[in-house]
C-alpha cells in the first residue's frame, strides 16, 4: 500500500511506500505500475540510473523533459530535494519545494516533466535510485541556474560542491527569454 501526498507544485508527489520491519532489516517495493498508476503516475518507465553523492554535494537544477517523469527513491544517507516550477502557464510558476529526505523516512518523489530538480548531500554518502519514463540523456540536460535569486532558495550549506556544467546553467529570467 502506497501513501501519497500532493505538493503545492502540481505533478511533485510524495510517496511512502509500506515497509516491513523485522529482525533481519527492513523490505519495501520500489515501484508498482497498478499501485503507482492509481494515483495518477501512469508514465511507462524506460530508463533507471544510480547516482551517489558525497556531502555538501549539489547536482542540479535539472530541469526535466516536457514528456517524461522521474520517480527518486533515496537508498542511503539525508538529502534534501528542491523542485522549481519552471513550466510556463503553470499556475505555481516560479514556486519552489523544499524537501529533506532521510533513509529512515522511506520516502520517494514523483517528478512531472517541465519542474526543475536539485539535491544536495547533507550526509557523508547518498545513494539514489532515479527512474525515467524516458531514456536519460546526459547530453541533452538542460537546467536552470542552482542560486538563481530570483528563486531565493535558502540551501542548507552555503558553499556546496557544484560540477563546472551545473554552475553554467542560466537563470529563470534568461529561460523564459529564450522559450518564448
Amino acid at each position: 500500500m502506497l501513501s501519497v501526498q500532493n505538493t503545492p507544485i502540481a505533478g511533485l508527489l510524495l510517496i511512502e511506500p509500506e515497509t516491513a520491519h523485522d529482525l533481519r532489516g527492513i523490505t519495501r517495493p520500489v515501484f508498482h505500475p497498478t499501485q503507482y498508476a492509481a494515483f495518477g503516475m501512469t508514465g511507462r518507465f524506460a530508463s533507471d540510473r544510480y547516482v551517489r553523492s558525497f556531502q555538501g554535494s549539489l547536482r542540479g537544477m535539472y530541469i526535466l523533459p516536457d514528456d517524461q517523469q522521474m520517480l527518486l527513491n533515496l537508498v542511503r544517507g539525508d538529502v534534501t530535494l528542491v523542485v522549481a516550477d519552471v513550466r510556463e502557464g503553470s499556475r505555481s510558476f516560479g514556486a519552489i519545494q523544499m524537501i529533506d529526505i532521510t533513509e529512515a523516512q522511506n520516502r520517494q518523489v514523483y517528478i512531472a516533466g517541465g519542474l526543475a530538480y536539485a539535491t544536495l548531500a547533507r550526509s557523508d554518502i547518498v545513494d539514489m535510485h532515479e527512474k525515467y519514463t524516458g531514456f536519460y540523456d546526459a547530453q541533452s540536460i538542460r537546467g536552470l541556474f542552482w542560486k538563481d535569486a530570483s528563486l531565493n532558495i535558502q540551501w542548507p550549506i552555503k558553499y556546496p560542491l557544484v560540477s563546472e556544467n551545473d554552475a553554467r546553467f542560466q537563470s529563470l529570467k534568461e529561460l523564459t527569454t529564450v522559450c518564448v
